[in-house]
Formats: C-alpha cells, sequence, structure tokens
C-alpha cells in the first residue's frame, strides 16, 4: 500500500492534516469547527473499521504528544482543542481488524506466492547474500531484558533456558518499492531488502510461554497448552497499549556455536517471519566470556523464508549448522544441497529503549517452574504500592496475574493504561483514576491473609 490519498472538498477556515496508519498517509480538509468525534470518524472511514460508539482501540500521536480525546468532550473542535496547526502529521494506531489488514494480507499472500513459484521453476536455486535487513535496530526495555536473563544467570546457564515472546512496537522508518512481477526483480528483492519497508522496533515486554526444556539436548519447546490462557492476556495487554509481537527470545549458553542461530533455530525464525511480518525479529540471551549477559539480535533472509515456506529446507542430518535443500542449489558458484546456516542469518542492532509504559517489579514472572506467584508475593506487591498505586499496574506479569484471577477484564485495561501512561509522562507516582481498582487488588490480597 502506499500513500492513500484522500482530499474532502475545500471548506472555510479549512486546515490540511495527514493521518499516517499502516496503510499509508490519508489527506484532509479540516474545518476548524468539525468536532473531535467527526474526526473520529473520518478516520474510522479510511481504515474501514468497525463502528465503536466510544472509538476504543484508537490512539492519535502528534509531534510526540498523545491526543488523548477519550476524557475530552467529542463535540468540541477537533483543532482547537489539540492546538495542531496545517499540515500536522498525526500517527494513529488501532486494536482489532481493518478491511484494509485483509486486503494487505492477501497482498503479502499474492506475493510469497509469486516468490516461491519463481524458487519452484528454477532448477537451481542461486543462494544470494542480503545486503540490508527489514528491521533497522531492536530496542529493549532494560527491565524487562534484565528480569529475564536475571532467572537463566541463576542457573549458570546451563540447568534451565527459557524462551519468550517479546512485545512491543514498530515504526516504520522507510517505504518499499512497489512489486515488479519479473523474476529478476523477485531475486534482486534477496539481495537488497531496502525494496520492503524497514522498521525500528521496541521491545517492551517478555511473556514467557508455557515450555519445557530438555537439558540434554538443550532444546526448548512451547507446549501447545500456551495457546490458551495466560498468553491471551498478555496479548489482550499489548493490544491496549497498540502493541504487537514484534520478536521471540531465548537463551543459550554459547558454548560450541559456530553460528549465532542453529538450522533449527533458522527455521523457526523463518516461519515467525512468515507469520508475523518481515520486521519479526529473533533475540538470543547468552553470556559473555566474563558471564554477563548479552542480548543479540537476528533476522533470517527473505530468500531463507521463502524456501522454508515453501517446504525446500531441512536440518542437516548430521551438521547442526547446516541446512539441506530439497533442490539443488548455487553456493558461491558450486552446486549443493547443503547450505551453511550462517548464509541466511543477518544481524540486528540492538540498543536500550527508553523509558516506557510498563516496568517490571519484583513480582515473579509467569510459567517458571521453580518460581510461583504466591499470595504473599502479592501482598508484597501491594504494601510497596500504598501511595504509589501507578507500580501495580506498570508491571505486565502483574496485570497477567489480575486478569488469570479474574480482578481484571480486558475491557477495562484501556482505562488502566491511559491512567498510567498519564501518570508517567507526568512523573506521578500515584493516580486517583487507578484507586478503584487498586481496591478490588487489595481485598483479594487481604482475603488470601
Amino acid at each position: 500500500f502506499g500513500s492513500c490519498a484522500r482530499i474532502t472538498h475545500t471548506m472555510t477556515n479549512a486546515i490540511v492534516l495527514r493521518f499516517q496508519t499502516r496503510h499509508g498517509v490519508f489527506r484532509h480538509d479540516i474545518d476548524t469547527s468539525q468536532s473531535i468525534s467527526q474526526i473520529l470518524h473520518i478516520i474510522q472511514s479510511d481504515l474501514k473499521l468497525q463502528e465503536l460508539q466510544d472509538y476504543s482501540g484508537i490512539g492519535l500521536i502528534c509531534d510526540g504528544r498523545d491526543l488523548h480525546f477519550k476524557d475530552k468532550d467529542l463535540s468540541a473542535s477537533f483543532i482547537h482543542t489539540f492546538n495542531v496547526g496545517h499540515g500536522s502529521l498525526i500517527r494513529v494506531s488501532y486494536t482489532g481488524q481493518s478491511v484494509l489488514d485483509d486486503e494487505q494480507n492477501k497482498e503479502s499472500l499474492r506475493i510469497q506466492q509469486l516468490r516461491q513459484e519463481q524458487i519452484k521453476k528454477s532448477n537451481i536455486i542461486p543462494i544470494t547474500s542480503q545486503m540490508h535487513t527489514v528491521a533497522n535496530v531492536f530496542r529493549l526495555n532494560f527491565r524487562s531484558g534484565h528480569y529475564f536473563q536475571q532467572h537463566v544467570r541463576q542457573n549458570n546457564w546451563h540447568s534451565e533456558h527459557r524462551i519468550g515472546w517479546v512485545f512491543g512496537k514498530t515504526h516504520q522508518i522507510s517505504v518499499g518499492q512497489p512489486l515488479d512481477e519479473s523474476p529478476d526483480s523477485v531475486e534482486k528483492r534477496y539481495i537488497d531488502a531496502r525494496v520492503y519497508p524497514q522498521w525500528d522496533l521496541t521491545g517492551v515486554f517478555i511473556y514467557e510461554p508455557l515450555q519445557t526444556f530438555e537439558s540434554s539436548s538443550k532444546k526448548l519447546n512451547i507446549l501447545k497448552e500456551d495457546t490458551k490462557g495466560l498468553v491471551l492476556h498478555a496479548e489482550a495487554i499489548a493490544g491496549a497499549s497498540q502493541m504487537e509481537r514484534v520478536g521471540w527470545v531465548f537463551s543459550h549458553d554459547g558454548q560450541g556455536r559456530r553460528a549465532p542461530l542453529t538450522a533449527l533455530e533458522a527455521i523457526r525464525a523463518a516461519k515467525l517471519q512468515y507469520a508475523y511480518g518481515d520486521q519479526f525479529v529473533t533475540v538470543t540471551c547468552s553470556p559473555t566470556e566474563l558471564g554477563e549477559a548479552q542480548y543479540l539480535c537476528f533476522q533470517v533472509s527473505t530468500q531463507c523464508v521463502d524456501l522454508v515456506v515453501s517446504g525446500l529446507l531441512m536440518p542437516h542430518p548430521t551438521d547442526t549448522y547446516k541446512l539441506t535443500s530439497l533442490v539443488p542449489v548455487d553456493v558461491l558458484r558450486e552446486e549443493s544441497t547443503s547450505i551453511d546456516v550462517s548464509k541466511f542469518i543477518l544481524k540486528i542492532a540492538v540498543e536500550q529503549a527508553p523509558d516506557t509504559l510498563f516496568e517490571s517489579t519484583a513480582f515473579p514472572v509467569e510459567n517458571r517452574p521453580n518460581d510461583q506467584q504466591t499470595m504473599e508475593h502479592l501482598r508484597e506487591q501491594v504494601q510497596k504500592a500504598r501511595r504509589q498505586n501507578v507500580r501495580l499496574f506498570r508491571d505486565p506479569h502483574l496485570l497477567i496475574f489480575f486478569m488469570e484471577k479474574g480482578l481484571l477484564h480486558k475491557s477495562e485495561l484501556p482505562i488502566i493504561l491511559d491512567a498510567v501512561d498519564r501518570a508517567v509522562k507526568s512523573k506521578r507516582t500515584h493516580s486517583d483514576e487507578l484507586r478503584s481498582f487498586e481496591s478490588v487488588i487489595e481485598a483479594y490480597a487481604r482475603m488470601g491473609a
């Protein structure tokens, strides 16, 4: 989807506003008398979103300012209320499904099918070296990263490893070129990923699913039971904050590795990039030579994704760091069916994320077998939150616990997180808007005493 220009008829006292969405930029002449609700209706029409009376799920940001319309009179002038000027760019985020999302998914599927057809038509597939990455940089929330690596460090990097889903935000920094359906163009995309939109990613919190770790093979497995229950709470929390899954993270001890990812890990990364988008990343947590934790971030190449999805790449039967192709490939002008996994791995820069809405406390992380969440832990957090109740609702693991116990409903999350967001930005540790929710949690904590 390119720029979706849609300009309404010229009006007196009108200014042009631009609304940037994941589907392009919509431009409108907006009259100074048009109300907040009228502008929200225009946005819903642009995005073909389901009509919602309270416009829940829509977020607006202009020049770094959140335009909090939920606590405003929706009949008031949009321009005067938010003091936006001619040409202002307003970033629009939303939860839920848009018709445009369906159209984009169909287009992505069409492109994927085209690329796979080109692969299958080739007698010998040349393995290319991708020059650029779709993900530009990955920024990780320091505290979330700390609590993940702290657990594996306590196990000396050997007795237990963990895997997690990284929820966060994406920011598009460039627009890809339109698809040219010629075979040469398809191959060119394998070399220069700048033809795809590029993204900056921020990892805000890590959810650790139900999982098993086989110490003998050092293999991590996510259990199927995790498709229900707590992961749905994590997704609801992310959705209420205009976030999504941006990556997955796993720990390893770093021993005996001659490549950042094994063949199996690369195949899983390829499947996840296909499922969640080209910008999705793979993050590893491992020890340095001094035993300190380090986070590294990777993607596999677009060609690797296509080959895996086409069913043409398999793990090598004897070499952990090689892939076997079911069709002949050209590797450095030599025909082969064996490919070193490093040919497909691309490194992404990792930075520390700035302060975010969420901040983990010492409350135990869900699903850890030897670190159970107890009423004693809850009472400790409630006690610490006296006169600073914002901390109770900034920890995603506490929020998941509250939802699992029926203390919070997902419909209440936008209200809670909006109050937390405003408190954090104004550097307040207490919010009267959270008092009623806090009372429910305090009562529950007393019941377990």
